[in-house]
């Protein structure tokens, strides 16, 4: 990132680099030198002026808080197995920034894919009602299971929602069917977390559903690094 320092006795711009704590408030800066820059030009003898447009950048959109973010993981640790984790995350201004990363064993390494797209006002307002619902306004805060993990395929879903009273997190964690019924699940969590686990992932389908449809159509990939999703919870 650079910043611009406008000298007291010319009317050129001298630049620094600098190390930013933080990519939007320098992003503002910026743009507050340069049109700074650009009125002292126009005020000047000179017979141009210099236009300055301040674009958002996705690193300081992402920077704002997230009207909720989601994560989705299909884990299956066989020999051959497929591991996909997603996140998705929606701004107030309708920005999706979705991040999916896809391993196909025995590839040590996972292949990241970044998107992003403004939603439409349809899809935005069905969001909004999932949200308001009010099962899934009184839905428990997610346990995360206990690790190592006994089984070799799980799936789950994590969700943090913005809300007036503070964030709320929703979610649930699960097997097969083959796998849930043998005695290393039970590893995972207890019988009563496993229980809540289940009725949970009853309630998230509408919001489970609105995400997948998101995401299915095709999206336009992203080239801008972002670190608006952190650290994946499974």
């Amino acid at each position: 990132m650079i910043i611009c320092r406008i000298s007291r006795h010319s009317q050129l711009l001298s630049y620094r680099p600098i190390r930013p704590p933080h990519t939007y408030r320098y992003f503002a800066h910026l743009c507050q030198c340069l049109t700074m820059a650009s009125r002292r030009f126009a005020r000047s003898r000179c017979l141009f002026v210099i236009p300055v447009v301040c674009v958002l950048s996705a690193a300081q959109t992402l920077s704002r808080p997230a009207v909720i973010k989601m994560y989705e993981a299909s884990v299956d640790l066989r020999p051959s197995g497929v591991t996909i984790h997603k996140c998705a995350v929606v701004l107030p201004e309708g920005l999706l920034h979705v991040e999916i990363r896809r391993q196909q064993l025995p590839q040590r390494r996972a292949v990241r894919s970044v998107y992003e797209y403004s939603l439409s006002k349809r899809q935005l307002e069905a969001l909004k009602t999932v949200l308001i619902d009010e099962k899934l306004s009184n839905s428990p805060p997610f346990e995360k299971p206990t690790r190592p993990f006994a089984v070799p395929y799980f799936r789950g879903f994590y969700a943090t929602i913005s809300r007036e009273q503070g964030k709320q997190s929703v979610g649930y964690f699960s097997s097969n069917s083959e796998f849930e019924a043998s005695p290393a699940w039970t590893y995972s969590a207890s019988r009563d977390v496993i229980q809540r686990w289940k009725k949970s992932q009853t309630t998230l389908v509408p919001l489970v559903t609105w995400l997948h449809e998101a995401i299915s159509m095709p999206l336009p990939k992203s080239t801008k690094g972002s670190h608006a999703c952190g650290t994946d919870p499974f």
